[in-house]
């Protein structure tokens, strides 16, 4: 049905079907009603059979199925209820069968309806077999000004399922909105949205998300930026037997005098149910919980594990805020970030539902308040909220009753009406907060919050039992704490520690425990200024606490746990302190100056006469100083509240002190050499005896080092003054006395041991040399292959294992007078090494390639001279030869440029006429001959510098002059050729030398020599190359002896072509 123009009569449907009395479930689909420019006008008059009600327009209506119809009002489109009070706007309506996905929507510009109710999908089904009322909805969508009493997403007798309400622009005035309602079984996943540019009034009426006999996961959820104000309630959901799992949830939204709101209310089980406060959110009402249990005598009614949350820029004021209530409340939990104005704040509140004067059967067990940098203010007697009740004859004289009404409030972890068990409530302290006018409870009754709780007595006429059983109730200071699910799927109560500032608090009472985890230990953890009442049996727990020592600390100071000096009364403090005095009195190892100075000794709880509960250090027995900053007219340690402590048994050590590189930078500037490293305030009671180390050394990143002396002043200060020299250049001017660490020679001995890897690969290309006879004639390709183990004595000891090789290709060619061969080759090498350095060992690996030439000349006297000339790379990888001073490996990288250079000279004697073979250019070989000769072998490898911890390295450039001298002794048999020598080398060079440097010191290191001479021995054989074999193979071993010690072997082959 479309309608543009004006209708007034008492019944329009789009669809409309009935069974006439066969009970046939006549269903209705996709029918509808569009108003778009006209005006419905609804009076009394004549109605079809299975109406329900009065006058009525409706998308589709039938007694069997109602699907998919829809009632839309758009453009300026208008429906009036008239003078009916019974008249209504359904989607879809069934008699006695299911509803489902109908729609009422009211939008566009100029929309509006005034009438009795709306309602997406109805149902009067009770008992069939489909019954449910599910999808529906009603939107409203129009700038238009709408008056509703009631507005339903979907009714239903049984279940009413993922029904709702929109509502996102427009003036709506409404006294009920309620997502999905049910009259006899379970209202499920329904909602009310309330957004965008919507403008609610809705005086004294009720929001809900989803109210039946059971409610379960229904939420209302307002996100508008209009304000709403006088309302009587908004609930997730209602329900008479169970509500769990629903939600309230307002963002940037503002609500005024609201009665009371909650996440869900019931008669008997209220759990799981949530209300939270998001974003700018500001609401006000008599009181706010995440679930309610109303029950009228049940002793089973129950509010477990609901939530109330206030995000940190949200604000509520109410005079009760509570996670939960009811006659058992169990798990319960207040949140609070943000800026709250009340005066009861609790987790959990419990009451007896038979007897609300009576202690029996309530508990309140498990509940938190989370107080995390809130904002607490007591909501105050003029408050608009309030001002109707104090000024009304009626309600003034109970309010006058309470206790500091409008000038404190009170935050517990559970709360009893009367009277009764409370157990393992919590009260968590963490951010940033003024608790000035809190004050804080383990678990409250209501008669304690009573200026005279007598005056209750005279009213009911007979003294309440307000007795509590009471037992692990606790503060925790610098916690937090959520609601989590355990491993069998249990709910649990889970926290951690977070950082605590510090606060003035009005008054701490009925705790059964105190716990202190993370604390600002700059200022006092709690400051009481009215009263601590705590039970006889309370005890503290310090097991998570980590006293005022953090690393970066630089005074020795107690924390402050409870700063009660300032209270008019003080109960129970002492037995706070006797619960601890002996299980915290204990060794201890802490930190202080970034980690650089350690401290021993023994930790304990003190109470002051005037009320105050200290903890940490109460004896010292070792103070050690390690890598520090250097403090120029500063101290590194002080003794706060230093005379407590008796210091003629502390030992201060200075051994192993050391300094930052970049703190001296600034004592090389200031050119003040001393420094207070212990500060004792007066404390006198150290004796000169107790310095371990008079004098001794101190280091820079274990690279420089250098000698300082401590000493005692007259005040029993610990004063270290470092050695100086004079400089010669200005002699007013005092300078650092430092020198090298002894540590660093290891890094020239590992410059020592790539040098010795190059020196392997120089022996390959001796031993090809020895090949290059022009016997042959022609080209030639050749490899060598070989590896070694070396040890050199280079003041202290280097060992190197490696691989290393060469292949290229050469020519020998027959001059007038001799033979001449040459080549062109490509080397590589590569070893793994190991230093010690005076009891310091460390290890790495280096790797060399390069390329070069090689010539002979052998003349026909066989006298030959011979030379090289080879360029390339050597890098140096160090994984551990440095190390810090705490033992920690220093890795570096070193890369250098290298050449290499040598010539010979020698001369081969026959010592037989015997010819044993002809080489393959013709060449006869005697049966035995002695080659005799000289060389000299020149290496470069160029500087590099690194950087390891705060030093700096600069290494010099390695020069090697070897001379060696020697023979070889060739035993020939037929093709193959068995030969040994022997020859002497001596190292005219082979030093390391660098320095290193840190903070605008620096130093030589001490220098790495291979200089020196050896012995080397060598045998092999060699399958000679003739005129039937074009190959040529080598094999040989050396040994060595003296300055450089070794062995090695070597495989040559060769092709002539």
């Amino acid at each position: 049905m479309l309608i543009d123009a004006d209708k007034s009569d008492s019944y329009f449907a789009g669809g409309y079907a009935h069974d006439n009395g066969t009970f046939a479930h006549a269903a209705v689909e996709n029918d509808s009603i569009s108003i778009t420019n006209g005006t419905i006008t609804l009076v009394e008059g004549w109605q079809p059979p299975y109406v329900f009600d009065g006058p009525e327009v409706v998308g589709g209506t039938g007694t069997g199925l109602a699907q998919n119809n829809n009632v839309t009002v758009s453009g300026n489109g208008k429906i009036y209820g008239g003078n009916v009070s019974t008249a209504g706007i359904y989607g879809g309506r069934s008699r006695w069968d299911r509803a489902v996905n109908n729609r009422v929507s009211i939008t566009d510009h100029g929309a509006l309806v005034q009438i009795d109710k709306v309602m997406g999908g109805a149902s009067g089904a009770k008992g069939e077999t489909n019954s449910d009322v599910s999808d529906n909805y009603v939107s409203f969508d129009s700038d238009g000004q709408s008056e509703v009493r009631y507005i339903y997403g979907g009714e239903a007798m049984e279940v009413a399922n993922h029904n709702g309400v929109s509502i996102t622009n427009g003036v709506l005035t409404a006294e009920n909105i309620i997502g999905g309602f049910s009259s006899y079984w379970d209202a499920l996943r329904n909602y009310v949205w309330i957004g965008e540019n919507a403008e609610l009034h809705i005086d004294t009426g009720t929001i809900i998300g989803g109210e039946g006999e059971t409610a379960h996961q229904n939420q209302v959820m307002i996100h508008t930026g209009k304000p709403i104000s006088s309302i009587g309630c908004v609930d997730g959901a209602a329900a008479e037997t169970r509500a769990a799992y629903n939600q309230v949830s307002i963002q940037d939204s503002k609500i005024e005098k609201c009665w009371y709101m909650t996440g869900a209310i019931s008669n008997h089980v209220t759990n799981n149910n949530r209300f939270s406060l998001q974003g700018i959110a500001s609401v006000s009402s008599l009181g706010i919980a995440g679930g309610f249990s109303w029950a009228e005598d049940s002793l089973k009614a129950e509010a477990k594990e609901n939530i109330v949350s206030i995000d940190p820029e949200a604000s509520a004021t109410a005079v009760v805020i509570g996670g939960g209530a009811g006659p058992n409340a169990t798990k319960n939990i207040l949140a609070l970030d943000g800026t709250v104005h009340a005066y009861l704040l609790g987790g959990g509140g419990a009451y007896n539902p038979q007897n609300y004067f009576s202690s029996e059967h309530a508990e309140a067990n498990g509940n938190v308040v989370n107080l995390a940098g809130a904002k607490l203010v007591p909501i105050k007697l003029d408050d608009p909220l309030l001002k109707e009740y104090t000024e009304d004859e009626d309600y003034k004289p109970y309010i006058d009753w309470l206790k500091k009404a409008g000038d404190s409030l009170y935050v517990t972890g559970g709360v009893l009406l009367v009277g009764g068990k409370a157990q393992d409530n919590m009260v968590n302290l963490s951010g940033t907060m003024d608790l000035s006018q809190a004050n804080l409870y383990g678990w409250i009754t209501g008669p304690e919050i009573l200026e005279d709780s007598s005056k209750l007595d005279e009213l009911i006429g007979e003294h309440l039992d307000n007795s509590v059983d009471h037992s692990g109730n606790t503060l925790n200071v610098g916690y937090t704490a959520e609601l989590s699910t355990d491993e069998d799927g249990n709910a649990a109560i889970t926290g951690k520690a977070a950082d605590w500032h510090g606060s003035k608090i009005q008054g701490i009472y009925n705790f059964d425990k105190i716990a202190f985890y993370n604390v600002d230990h700059s200022q006092t953890a709690l400051t009481v200024t009215d009263t601590v009442s705590l039970p006889d049996t309370v005890t503290l727990d310090l097991d998570h606490f980590t006293p005022s020592s953090s690393p970066d600390d630089s005074v020795i100071k107690d924390d402050v746990l409870i700063d009660a000096s300032g209270a008019t009364t003080v109960k129970g403090l002492d037995k706070l302190y006797a619960s601890g005095k002996d299980k915290y009195q204990q060794p201890v190892t802490r930190t202080y100056a970034n980690g650089g100075v350690t401290v021993m000794g023994k930790d304990g709880l003190a109470l002051s006469a005037d009320n105050k509960l200290y903890y940490g250090l109460h004896s010292l027995d070792n103070i050690t100083y390690n890598t520090i900053d250097w403090q120029t007219d500063g101290t590194v340690l002080t003794l706060a509240d230093s005379q407590k402590f008796d210091l003629a048994n502390t030992k201060v050590h200075t051994e192993n002190i050391g300094f930052t590189a970049k703190s001296l930078e600034r004592i090389t500037k200031a050119g003040d050499y001393s420094m207070t490293l212990l500060d004792t305030q007066g404390n006198k009671t150290l004796a000169a005896g107790n310095l371990t180390t008079k004098q001794g050394k101190w280091n820079i990143s274990n690279a420089l080092e250098g000698t300082g002396v401590a000493s005692l002043d007259a005040n029993g200060n610990v004063i270290y003054t470092m050695d100086t020299v004079e400089k010669p250049q200005e002699p007013n001017k005092p300078a650092i006395k430092v020198q090298a660490a002894e540590e660093t020679h290891n890094v020239l001995i590992a410059n020592e041991a790539g040098l010795s890897i190059l020196a392997a690969g120089r022996d390959r290309l001796d031993s090809v040399l020895t090949n290059f006879n022009g016997q042959e004639g022609g080209v030639f390709t050749f490899a060598s292959l070989g590896g070694s183990k070396d040890t050199y004595d280079t003041g202290s000891e280097s060992k190197t294992y490696t691989w290393n090789g060469l292949v290229g290709v050469g020519n020998e060619a027959a001059t007038k007078d001799g033979d001449f061969s040459y080549g062109l080759f490509y080397e590589y090498g590569k070893g793994h090494y190991s230093v010690d350095g005076a009891g310091y060992t460390g290890s790495g690996d280096a790797h060399y390639n390069g390329g070069g030439l090689m010539a002979k000349y052998m003349a026909r006297n066989k006298n030959y001279v011979e030379g090289s000339l080879h360029f390339g790379n050597l890098k140096n990888t160090a994984d551990s030869v440095l190390h810090s001073s705490d033992g920690s490996a220093y890795g570096y990288n070193t890369s250098s440029n290298y050449w290499s250079g040598h010539v010979g000279f020698g001369h081969i004697f026959d010592l037989t006429d015997k010819v044993e073979s002809t080489s393959l250019g013709g060449t006869q070989r005697a049966a035995r001959d002695l080659d005799v000769y000289g060389k000299y072998f020149y290496t470069h490898v160029g500087g590099d510098s690194f950087r390891a911890g705060e030093a700096n390295y600069q290494l010099d450039g390695m020069n090697s002059s070897l001379l060696r001298i020697g023979a070889r002794l060739n035993n020939r048999s037929g093709w193959n050729n068995y030969y040994y020598g022997l020859a002497w080398d001596h190292e005219f060079d082979g030093e390391s030398n660098g320095t290193v440097s840190a903070a605008g010191l620096s130093a030589p290191i001490r220098k790495a020599d291979i200089g020196g001479s050896s012995l080397m021995a060598e045998a092999g054989w060699k399958l000679e190359s003739n005129q039937e074999n074009p190959w040529e193979v080598n094999l040989s071993m050396q040994a060595y002896a003296g300055q450089h010690k070794g062995l090695g072997g070597n495989v040559y082959m060769a092709y002539h072509f």
